[in-house]
């Protein structure tokens, strides 16, 4: 489109497609690799702030903008992209690859084998990980996006295949200085301020660690799974990610939408296993500020994915999640607003839970018309995004109204705590089987009478909790959204499987070299590390991981993608042709801050299943941030207890807990 000449560029989309390679190469053309950066370059070009590089190549030798080349692709980035960040144009760059992945062999003795395969030669992704890095310390943000796979267990037998993966020929080696050495792979970054439990390095890029929440890295599929191409009835093929990528751009823009790079990461990765159930897109990083405005809600809710297939409405949560027959869910479609004030409140649709698996669950219309015409005919091959509302959990968590609070005062935190999934209020005389984990009572105190929170076993207050002055304004609204919090946050503390599965627990072993002492705690010095190894024993079968950490301040975040490394960590099975590791050792770095005193502990608890699963639902912001409103994860209303009710399906899931003990 036209531009005026004071349109100033503040993005940089770079797209490149190579479907076609060097002629002495006798691999398969990939046939959609051109056609989707048009797709891609034909949603960006409308808008004046960003500036299209394009390097592409069709399987038929059609070429748009520059040649595809190592030595094309390396200059770019370092001479003509690099500089623009120091002299302040671009705040935001985005690079879409679409082609052949290749994997180059273990002799190679390089830290990260995998590579890019351009039309004369391989690029390693070391040096797209190093240009990452030199533009995040430049405070610019990028958004890359790989369609392509690197599974040197899938090579293609026939040139119509689909799978965009290509056999390593030695003729196209990657230039020594796009390999990260040993030093660059092994170093840990030392993040100044971190506090409590570090995650350390997990992936083969730790020079990106340094700057997570400047980087987003979509991958089309794990290291053994293939990335496919779909056939599209009259338009030729497209790379399965960058179709859904690219459809899930125009849908919220055309809407007007607001959504965040997880939720689109959910999105698409419901979408993509529907379809090809072989292949799950990764997310890597945890960038807020989007390449794109529609994916720029930096305000996000934890939420869980609903989608339809065949007039069956799935919740991509089960009992592995806290989920029981009876549970109400609120739904809104993918692009609705992703923020506390705007979510929900259009299009917004109520489901029951009617049947629990282990990692999913079947919904009905809870709705008062009962119908499910929400899902229509443009809108069943999409995805929505639900929230839960109520629990018929027996496991909630039971926190009970002191006698020294007025019928008035009870009576308003019982309805205000009906916001609160998790939360069980209980009035002073009232039997139930447990006494409960906390109280709500009076404490007075020289500027006045406050309401606390004491521990239902010691009688104390709870530490790292504040107090409400009694009579300020909206006091009992905060005082429920505390206890909502530590209602949900004891809620996954707590939470087991009680059902052991021996089959599926014999498959793999979680151990650590650590001694518990005799409260079943381990302890260690501040500034040390504690580690624990996870191996999969399956033949084939890859292991998902989860590794969470319910922290010493009501924080519950998801660890491995606090570091960027992304929200599973994959095990693999021990057949030789499988390229990934099928043991790792989790070692985490355990210190203390002036805040926390002599001794903090957290509660670190591991998810094992045998599908990737999103836990992302489970994540708790700190209790300021709950308190101050900006947390506040209330629904509309609660119900009482119920039951789970669990069915199997091939669904397996374990989990692992450990209390750390850091001292100084």
């Amino acid at each position: 489109m036209a531009e005026s000449d004071s349109t100033v560029r503040t993005h940089h989309a770079i797209l490149i497609g190579v479907g076609s390679h060097n002629e002495k190469s006798n691999e398969t053309k990939v046939q959609g690799a051109l056609a989707d950066i048009k797709d891609i370059r034909a949603i960006l070009e409308p808008h004046p702030q960003i500036k299209v590089t394009t390097f592409g190549i069709g399987p038929d030798n059609e070429r748009i903008g520059r040649e595809p080349t190592v030595q094309n692709i390396r200059n770019f980035l370092i001479e003509e992209v690099a500089p623009t960040g120091s002299e302040g144009h671009i705040s935001d760059v985005y690079i879409h690859f679409s082609g052949h992945g290749s994997r180059e062999p273990e002799n190679k003795l390089r830290n990260d084998p995998l590579v890019l395969v351009l039309t004369d030669n391989n690029l390693g992704t070391s040096f797209l990980a190093k240009q990452v890095a030199k533009l995040n310390e430049q405070k610019i943000n990028v958004t890359v996006v790989l369609d392509c796979c690197f599974s040197a267990s899938s090579r293609r037998d026939d040139e119509e295949s689909n799978v965009r993966f290509m056999e390593y020929e030695s003729r196209y080696e990657c230039d020594e200085e796009d390999t990260l050495d040993n030093e660059d792979a092994l170093r840990v970054i030392t993040e100044d301020g971190t506090r409590g439990v570090t995650l350390e390095s997990l992936v083969n890029h730790p020079i990106l660690h340094k700057y997570p929440d400047r980087y987003a890295i979509f991958t089309a599929c794990d290291a053994n799974e293939i990335a496919e191409e779909i056939e599209l009835k009259g338009k030729g093929r497209r790379g399965v990610l960058s179709y859904f990528f690219a459809r899930a751009l125009a849908d919220l823009s055309e809407r007007g939408g607001r959504s965040t790079y997880e939720s689109l990461h959910q999105h698409l990765r419901s979408l993509v296993r529907r379809a090809y159930p072989d292949q799950t897109p990764m997310l890597y990083g945890k960038l807020k500020e989007s390449f794109f405005p529609e994916l720029n809600s930096r305000d996000s809710l934890p939420i869980v994915t609903v989608h339809v297939d065949k007039g069956v409405i799935t919740l991509e949560a089960g009992a592995a999640h806290g989920v029981c027959v009876g549970d109400e869910y609120e739904a809104a479609p993918f692009y609705a607003a992703e923020n506390r004030a705007a979510m929900f409140v259009e299009q917004c649709s109520r489901f029951r839970v009617v049947e629990v698996r282990n990692l999913t669950s079947t919904l009905s219309s809870a709705d008062q018309s009962g119908s499910c015409s929400v899902f229509s005919t443009d809108t069943a091959t999409c995805t929505w995004k639900a929230r839960p509302v109520s629990s018929l959990s027996e496991k909630k968590t039971a926190i009970r109204l002191g006698p020294c609070l007025s019928e008035d005062e009870r009576l308003t935190l019982r309805e205000e705590g009906k916001r609160y999934p998790y939360l069980q209020l209980l009035d002073p005389d009232e039997q139930r089987s447990s006494i409960g984990a906390f109280s709500v009572a009076i404490d007075t105190l020289p500027n006045g009478d406050s309401y606390a929170i004491f521990s239902s076993v010691t009688g104390i207050k709870v530490p790292r909790i504040p107090t409400f002055l009694r009579g300020d304004c909206d006091v009992l609204q905060r005082v429920a959204r505390v206890l909502g919090h530590l209602a949900k946050f004891r809620f996954f503390e707590e939470m087991e499987h009680e059902g052991l599965d021996e089959a599926f627990e014999g498959t793999f072993e979680i151990t650590t070299a650590h001694t518990q002492d005799h409260a079943g705690s381990y302890t260690v010095q501040s500034g040390q590390v504690w580690q624990v190894t996870c191996a999969n024993y399956s033949d084939a079968a890859p292991l998902y991981i989860a590794i969470f950490n319910f922290d010493f301040w009501w924080e519950i975040s998801p660890l491995s993608f606090a570091r960027g490394d992304g929200e599973l960590l994959v095990l693999h099975g021990q057949r030789p042709k499988h390229v990934g590791e099928s043991s790792k050792v989790v070692r985490l770095r355990m210190r203390l801050d002036e805040e926390d005193g002599d001794e903090r502990e957290d509660v670190i608890k591991l998810f094992i299943t045998n599908k990737p699963t999103s836990f992302q639902a489970m994540t708790l912001p700190s209790l300021a941030e709950t308190e101050s409103g900006r947390g506040d994860e209330s629904a509309l209303s609660s119900t009482p207890s119920g039951s789970l009710s669990v069915m199997n399906r091939g669904e397996k899931w374990a989990v692992r807990t450990f209390r750390i003990r850091t001292r100084k």
